[in-house]
């Protein structure tokens, strides 16, 4: 009976530690951004099997994805992109996805992964494409338009990628946005289009450029045409 009774207490014992261990043995949120901020992606990987959150936050509120994407830890980034339950869509405190800073930073191998993986091309408000025109990361933009992006996607502000490329006076990627059927004549909130950007980067040969293109898109949509809002003082 005492043999009996000491082997049902060891039982308990060894099931209670495997329970406890069940329970806690998941790495915490600081942890994984410790491995990642460490560029430790054996870390990495090891914890996420024990159970670590994919979308676990630093301590400004950043996911891990883009917390490794701002830490140049590309690999890391590639690991945690294609982890089951990673959220492609979370937001940092600034309203950018993963996909973003990705083009952003021109990591056309990273943006094509994210995108396999299932992240959303045309984000409402500021999108990938916003971000890749504004950084003259053109691959991205190509690789982006062949993805079916919303050319003319507005950001909250109601400014378009082709709006930014002419800020930065990047002629490359506003001549393919606008073979691509980008809309030069649109404006923004604050009454602004392609032309008054590339005009506002003193670059007067671009913004001559964008006014033919208006000329043409309007000829060739008149149906779409509008009468041009006031520009901003």
């Amino acid at each position: 009976m005492r043999l009996a009774l000491r082997i049902n207490l060891w039982a308990s014992a060894i099931a209670f530690a495997l329970a406890q261990g069940a329970s806690f043995g998941a790495a915490s949120d600081a942890e994984l951004i410790r491995a990642i901020d460490s560029a430790n992606v054996a870390r990495v990987e090891l914890l996420l099997k024990q159970g670590a959150n994919p979308n676990a936050r630093d301590e400004r509120g950043e996911p891990a994805l883009i917390f490794a994407l701002h830490s140049d830890h590309p690999e890391a980034a590639a690991l945690l992109a294609g982890w089951p339950g990673v959220d492609l869509e979370e937001e940092n405190p600034q309203g950018q996805t993963a996909l973003m800073v990705a083009a952003y930073q021109g990591r056309l191998d990273l943006v094509k992964k994210l995108v396999e993986s299932g992240a959303e091309v045309s984000h409402k408000g500021w999108t990938a494409l916003h971000f890749a025109a504004s950084s003259g990361q053109i691959e991205v933009v190509r690789y982006l338009l062949d993805q079916s992006a919303y050319l003319d996607a507005e950001s909250p502000n109601g400014t378009t990628p082709i709006m930014m490329a002419a800020r930065r006076g990047d002629r490359a990627i506003c001549q393919l946005l606008a073979d691509d059927g980008a809309d030069p004549t649109q404006r923004n909130q604050a009454g602004l289009s392609a032309a008054d950007f590339a005009q506002k980067a003193n670059d007067a040969e671009l913004a001559a450029w964008f006014r033919r293109q208006e000329v043409s898109w309007r000829v060739r949509h008149p149906s779409l045409s509008a009468e041009p809002q006031s520009r901003a003082e």
